[in-house]
């Protein structure tokens, strides 16, 4: 069995009212959510992205989420 790590970010509101700042908040959802599955084979897959209608790459050299894994 491979190791699995599932993390959640909430998706943030900022300048909900022009010049203030500070009424920038984090909401329940929506917001993103990433499982990292370890296995033994070298190489990053990103086997399924749901949300984007099609919008986001499934290209690892495409997307934010395996550029910052491929960084570490």
């Amino acid at each position: 069995m491979a190791d699995s790590i599932k993390v959640f970010a909430p998706a943030t509101v900022g300048n909900a009212c022009v010049g203030f700042d500070v009424l920038g908040f984090a909401v329940e959802k929506p917001g993103d959510e990433i499982q990292l599955t370890i296995s033994g084979d070298p190489g990053i897959r990103i086997l399924d992205i749901t949300g984007d209608e099609g919008k986001l790459s499934r290209d690892p050299a495409e997307n934010t989420a395996s550029i910052a894994i491929q960084a570490f």
